[in-house]
């Protein structure tokens, strides 16, 4: 089911208030419209730790992961790492890959001679609740 909330085209301001009352004026916003761009290619997945937190990816955020999507240096993969999946951004170099957190907590990956390394898909937008 797909549903249409309404949007108001009043900017909100992340720094100082505005003091201008613009008139508020709607039009319909589909949230799955601007999320999905391949619905058959793309899936949800509940994010579990943290190694991904200073790029803005938190524990229990969804992400939206689309398969359809080449992966390319620097972005943001599900990897399934000798059949684990992880949430890493994807660095290539001289034809060396390497699943990099955003957490210095947690170590570079660097893939191995011998390792099974497969780009399940791309992340292209992460969900957050912020309030329970």
């Amino acid at each position: 089911m797909v549903r249409e909330s309404p949007l108001l085209l009043q900017l909100i301001s992340a720094g100082f208030p505005s003091p201008e009352n613009a008139e508020m004026t709607t039009e319909t916003f589909n949230v799955h419209e601007m999320i999905v761009r391949n619905a058959a290619a793309t899936f949800f997945m509940r994010v579990s730790g943290g190694s991904m937190q200073d790029m803005g990816i938190y524990e229990g955020d969804i992400v939206a992961v689309d398969r359809s999507v080449t992966p390319k240096n620097n972005d943001i993969v599900v990897a399934v790492l000798d059949g684990d999946f992880t949430l890493k951004k994807l660095k290539i170099s001289r034809g060396t890959y390497q699943l990099v957190p955003a957490n210095k907590q947690f170590p570079t990956i660097t893939v191995r001679d011998g390792q099974e390394l497969l780009i399940w898909g791309i992340v292209t937008h992460s969900i957050r609740k912020l309030r329970k």
